[in-house]
């Protein structure tokens, strides 16, 4: 969360649903933002396509039933219950949940075919928008939270760029300068600048290396020409002084003839168009290639400003991460305590840090998630009479499970600090926060605790800080007694399993038909995320006295303890006298006897 404050608003305190639309909106677009904060991968428009699909798929094999379509369309299910966009696009009356809960393939095919009309994409959006219009100003953030959602979810899997949807938000409500204070009638207006107009765009590139050897007239069908120089209109921008300065052998490539909803995607669409040329070339010449560069000129048809768009970070470097000197500390833990280095999955161990990497490395989103999935395909051990897909879900779920309530809370806490430092410690009443004593387990004690007066004096210091305000109102409302925290929990299970088989989905799609799906970023930031996780919980497994020596063991002790902390919060009435004794796992600690005999 980004802390911006609310002096560009005219009335934050009467518009508390705008102040919560954009900051909310912010938060779902902004790249290094938590994975549980960002927009899902798919919503009912992608998700009915997905089912379709893999019906097909399953009667091109000859199968009966339903098959792998049922984890689909029980997402589908899920998403459309209390959905108050679909509501409004269904007649009343229609009983969609019951039609949807048919295994009869042929009946549920037909209501799929009948959804893709009722919830397409525009109609989808279009409603969204309409909701969105309506709702603001009412200031019910559950709904508008909702909305805002679905409002991102929908525009990236239709091809908009994360990036420019952030970026024109905090341009939009934030930075213009000049402008009078922002207020509800500036809602409409901007959502104009995010509807899903295209435009068509002429991009230019500097490409280095052997670039002379290449015809342009091979070229033609792609819309895509190899020029010693810019065209007239280019070079008169003010950005081309800067991008004309070439390196030697380096030459303008330029690509034009294709529509995009905005620059950022624009420039991504170039630059996969090229990359096909790129990878023909490689076929046949495999010493040198050529580079693109990372910057690259833009036109839109319908503005006359010519720009310069720098490139997209890699989206496997949208994470949270260590500092150099924590990240070296943590690793020299490990190489000196791990059992994994020293056990019969010695070779596991180093080969999934390498298809870890090597997805870092890799430049093309395909190579991203091939690279993903076959580090989770690695490191979760095979079942008997189960699906590799089986094994991963059995295998990961738990790993993501165990300490989904602490990572939930840290974050908040993280929040509460970046919004005011001083501030937070002190209603936190945690003086030194650390190894022992850790803000997530602070911050659970004084929302979840019977004190009320200490939950309304952090409330009122708030002020109109409305998305922090209501996250942590949720928190405590969602974790008010054991029982919803288990609810939480299993939720979040379920969730985590849909998007393991939609990783697995995507990868079988670049596979077996070099197909990249629309919400293949979204993907990608799940995938890295869920294998972050399991690294991590799994290396520190291994350490210490009771340290696992082998992965089997190690995701067997966790299935164990996932089911045991489970069935502690079922069975749990209320919280003890520590809250977090019951909320937070923790493995049983045990000393090395240099920590008992000193």
């Amino acid at each position: 969360m980004q802390v911006r404050g609310q002096a560009n608003f005219k009335n934050p305190s009467q518009e508390a649903g705008l102040v919560y639309f954009v900051e909310r909106l912010e938060e779902l677009t902004y790249e290094y933002s938590l994975d549980s904060y960002k927009a899902p991968p798919a919503n009912p428009p992608v998700l009915i396509k997905e089912a379709l699909d893999q019906l097909d798929a399953i009667e091109a094999t000859g199968d009966e039933g339903i098959g792998a379509a049922a984890y689909i369309v029980k997402e589908l299910a899920d998403r459309l219950k209390d959905n108050i966009i679909s509501q409004s696009l269904i007649s009343q009356g229609r009983d969609v949940q019951n039609g949807l809960s048919n295994n009869d393939r042929s009946s549920l095919r037909s209501l799929l075919q009948v959804l893709t009309k009722e919830l397409s994409p525009p109609a989808y959006i279009s409603k969204a928008f309409e909701l969105v219009l309506s709702t603001v100003p009412s200031n019910k953030k559950m709904d508008i939270d909702f909305l805002v959602t679905e409002l991102v979810a929908t525009l990236q899997n239709a091809g908009m760029s994360r990036r420019y949807i952030y970026r024109t938000t905090v341009r939009y409500w934030y930075d213009d300068v000049g402008v009078e204070k922002r207020s509800i009638s500036d809602l409409a207006p901007f959502l104009k600048l995010i509807f899903l107009y295209q435009h068509e765009f002429v991009v230019f590139f500097k490409a280095s290396l052997l670039v002379d050897e290449l015809k342009n007239e091979n070229f033609e069908a792609f819309r895509i020409q190899i020029q010693d120089e810019l065209d007239d209109d280019f070079k008169m921008a003010p950005a081309a002084k800067s991008f004309m300065k070439r390196k030697e052998k380096e030459r303008f490539v330029r690509v034009a003839g294709f529509k995009g909803f905005d620059r950022d995607s624009a420039v991504e669409s170039a630059r996969e168009k090229v990359g096909l040329i790129h990878n023909m070339f490689r076929v046949y010449h495999h010493k040198q290639d050529f580079q693109l560069s990372r910057h690259a000129m833009v036109k839109q048809c319908c503005e006359s400003e010519i720009v310069l768009v720098d490139d997209t970070d890699k989206v496997m470097l949208h994470v949270a991460d260590d500092r150099p000197g924590a990240a070296a500390r943590r690793l020299d833990n490990l190489l000196r305590n791990s059992a994994f280095s020293r056990g019969a999955d010695k070779r596991r161990f180093y080969s999934i840090a390498g298809f870890h990497a090597m997805s870092l490395e890799a430049s093309s989103l395909e190579n991203q998630i091939i690279n993903l999935w076959i580090g989770l395909e690695t490191i979760s051990p095979s079942r008997v009479g189960k699906t590799k897909i089986d094994s991963v879900v059995n295998a990961i779920v738990p790993c993501l499970g165990l300490r989904y309530l602490e990572r939930t809370m840290a974050g908040a806490a993280t929040d509460l600090i970046t919004w005011d430092r001083k501030a937070a410690l002190q209603h936190l009443k945690a003086p030194a926060p650390g190894p022992e004593r850790s803000l997530a387990e602070y911050l659970a004690r004084l929302l979840l605790a019977a004190d009320e007066s200490a939950v309304n004096a952090l409330f009122q210091d708030l002020g109109t800080n409305e998305l922090l305000r209501h996250r942590l109102y949720r928190l405590r409302r969602n974790l008010a007694e054991p029982t919803k925290a288990l609810s939480l929990i299993e939720s979040h299970e379920q969730r985590v399993e849909w998007q393991i088989r939609r990783i697995y989905r995507t990868r079988n799609a670049i596979v077996h038909k070099g197909e990249l799906p629309s919400s293949v970023h979204s993907v990608i930031d799940s995938a890295h995320f869920y294998l972050d996780q399991t690294i991590q919980i799994t290396n520190e497994l291994s350490c210490g006295p009771q340290g696992f020596h082998l992965y089997r063991d190690t995701f067997h002790y966790l299935r164990l303890e996932y089911e045991a902390y489970k069935r502690v919060l079922r069975s749990a009435g209320a919280y003890g006298d520590d809250v977090c004794t019951g909320l937070f796992w923790k493995r049983p600690p045990l000393l090395w006897p240099k920590e008992m005999f000193g």
